[in-house]
């Protein structure tokens, strides 16, 4: 007999899953986790989930089949669907943390930075890691950029400076993480700062065309003329 394969989750989890959920809704979620990630069929497996789990609760919904039909969509770059799974998801539920990460990565790529920031902002509180850092700063600082009332561009780039020079400390090898900062510093006119940052950059990544204009550009309004040339 060949072996069987090992899975995710213990005789037990599954257990329990089935006994909480309605029967019919966690078997349209078990075959729709089962099928491959890219294939069209999950997504009807998943949607019959949440239809029969919400038809049985009273209209709520289904957390862990919301958040794969986040993942499907997600993974296919359908950022609009994606975002409408995710933000489905509440504090209280599985993976929640995860889904709120990537419901305000969505509004940042769907443009809407208002509501990138109130769904990350909470985030770096409860799980202050550098991803939440650097995107919560990227998106501050995009939102900044675009923004054309000046006291909230400078209360935008002030919030941005904070979460990035905490990414900063934390991740001191990572090049991305440097760049989003120094450029929050250059933009607020910290040009020897920012100039430390993108050395940094360059240091990490010897190929970043970007990071050695914004260098050279901070170098020069530093005064450090012959350097920037």
């Amino acid at each position: 007999h060949d072996a069987l394969p090992i899975l995710p989750y213990s005789q037990n989890q599954i257990v329990q899953e089935a006994t909480k959920i309605p029967q019919r809704a966690f078997e349209a979620y078990v075959k729709g986790v089962q099928v491959g990630p890219r294939d069209e069929s999950r997504v009807n497996y998943l949607k019959n989930a949440l239809r029969l789990y919400a038809d049985v609760t009273g209209g709520s919904v289904y957390p862990q089949a919301a958040f794969e039909l986040g993942r499907y969509y997600m993974n296919h770059g359908n950022w609009k669907d994606a975002t409408e799974y995710f933000s489905k998801l509440q504090k209280k539920d599985p993976n929640y943390a995860e889904a709120a990460f990537y419901t305000s990565l969505g509004y940042a790529k769907l443009g809407d930075y208002g509501r990138a920031l109130a769904t990350i902002v909470p985030l770096s509180s409860d799980m202050p890691l550098i991803g939440v850092y650097n995107n919560a700063g990227a998106i501050a600082l995009q939102a900044a950029r675009e923004n054309k009332n000046q006291e909230d561009k400078t209360r935008l780039l002030s919030q941005a400076t904070e979460f990035l020079s905490r990414a900063a400390e934390s991740a001191p090898e990572d090049p991305m993480v440097h760049f989003n900062y120094g450029y929050v510093l250059f933009l607020t006119a910290k040009f020897a700062e920012a100039a430390d940052q993108f050395q940094k950059v360059i240091k990490g990544d010897q190929q970043n065309g970007q990071a050695y204009f914004l260098l050279a550009k901070s170098l020069e309004k530093s005064g450090k003329n012959e350097q920037a040339t």
